[in-house]
């Protein structure tokens, strides 16, 4: 039966309307999760957990239900999840070019980390923690060619596996391209060297902790200030970029982006 919920969860429509379009992933795993503890609270104390509800098989049907709806988006060009705004092309170029254009260390990691986020398709906090340790040298041998990219290890805060990502140049533009930024990034900060993370400001904040002794991640707050500091000094970025992105503008999207063959090896 459950099983079975999870199948409708993925072509469910918002309040049942099929000119509505379907509900957002967020909204499917809630659902989801209201079903679960219904069922556990009301068969609490009568034997043990039902097996569908322990780590490893609830694991598995939201995986699933991940893997379909993102076939989907790349299938349609809809966005997974609702409530961040995507970052166009438009957006990243003139983020890029501002962040060049200043030379401050606090923007050459702004780009990096922004570059990062999109060919990783992670969140602030998850790309503000690589390490120097984790990125290294990968051979890559395609059709004929034999050739050299970066891979780098991410660790993955909401589900916990560890990834080795394979970072290649991008075809078209510098801006995006995490290769560059990195190399800019190492020539603008002259304490760079002294640091084993790949963003030293920016993991100083992933780290912070509470009262309470728990991570309290302020990615995204130095995310806004640099952002903010940068329009700022560019008016003309007010214009040309959209207001509402956020730190997680460089995940948003990446879904549809790293589709194309400009970053996914040999076009």
């Amino acid at each position: 039966m459950i099983g079975n919920f999870f199948s409708y969860l993925h072509t469910a429509n918002k309040c049942g309307d099929p000119e509505r379009g379907r509900i957002s992933y967020k909204t499917a795993t809630g659902y989801a999760s209201s079903a679960k503890v219904c069922y556990t609270n009301k068969f609490r104390g009568c034997g043990p957990e039902l097996n569908v509800f322990c780590s490893t098989k609830w694991r598995e049907l939201r995986n699933k239900l991940l893997a379909q709806l993102k076939e989907e988006t790349k299938r349609t060009g809809k966005a997974l999840v609702n409530g961040h705004e995507a970052s166009e092309d438009s957006d990243r170029n003139a983020i890029a070019i501002g962040c060049c254009w200043l030379g401050t260390v606090e923007a050459a990691e702004l780009l990096h980390l922004n570059n990062a986020m999109m060919q990783c398709s992670g969140r602030g906090t998850e790309v503000s923690l690589l390490t120097k340790e984790g990125v290294k040298a990968l051979d890559v041998n395609e059709l004929c060619c034999s050739y050299k990219i970066l891979k780098t290890d991410l660790t993955r805060q909401k589900d916990g596996p560890r990834q080795s990502i394979s970072i290649y140049p991008h075809r078209d533009s510098m801006h995006h391209d995490v290769c560059f930024s990195l190399m800019y990034l190492i020539v603008s900060d002259p304490t760079y060297g002294t640091s084993r993370c790949l963003f030293p400001k920016f993991a100083t904040k992933a780290l912070n902790t509470n009262s309470n002794g728990k991570i309290d991640s302020k990615v995204s707050v130095l995310w806004t200030d640099c952002f903010n500091d940068l329009k700022k000094k560019f008016s003309s970025l007010a214009e040309s970029v959209n207001n509402k992105l956020s730190c997680h503008h460089g995940k948003i999207g990446s879904n549809q982006k790293m589709g194309e063959s400009s970053v996914a090896g040999l076009a």
